[in-house]
């Protein structure tokens, strides 16, 4: 961080500056371009789509024909209203090919409880975090008008592109 009065280069937070002793807390610390996108900016700007919803009780294949019909990754699966669990493409190829027919499986076995669910007013930084931290590409986003919103890696990627 540079100083408005010496110009000398400062960490990143610092108080004071090392060349002049200016008070640095008066000097915005927040990043230019992206790091500002990614800090400033909230989940709802990141438009995420409908999310794709089935019930606990839905047969495995029937899901599968959903998310091939819907060209989706993943789905939720919700019960009375709330967000039980979430499905991938990896949580079916890991938990049902070469293991078990799909007709035999059922859904709470291979999906992934309670996930993570961020809202819409949250900044884009946590979606981030959690997905960084948590390994996920998918994260359930709870909705100002009660729905359920689905973001995916892609979505951040296309944020920060534009």
């Amino acid at each position: 961080m540079k100083c408005p009065d010496c110009g000398v280069a400062n960490m990143q937070g610092a108080d004071v500056c090392d060349g002049c002793g200016h008070d640095m807390s008066t000097v915005s610390h927040l990043p230019r371009g992206l790091g500002k996108r990614i800090l400033e900016g909230t989940i709802k700007d990141l438009k995420p789509r409908d999310a794709i919803i089935v019930g606990s009780q839905d047969s495995v294949p029937s899901v599968i024909r959903l998310m091939r019909e819907k060209k989706s990754g993943c789905v939720l699966v919700v019960d009375g209203g709330k967000v039980r669990g979430i499905l991938t493409e990896r949580d079916l190829l890991s938990g049902v090919a070469g293991v078990v027919s799909p007709e035999e499986a059922e859904l709470p076995e291979l999906m992934h409880a309670d996930p993570v669910c961020l809202k819409e007013d949250d900044p884009v930084s946590f979606a981030f975090h959690h997905m960084s931290v948590g390994g996920f590409r998918h994260l359930p986003i709870h909705r100002e008008d009660g729905g359920i919103g689905m973001l995916s890696a892609r979505d951040l990627l296309r944020y920060l592109s534009t």
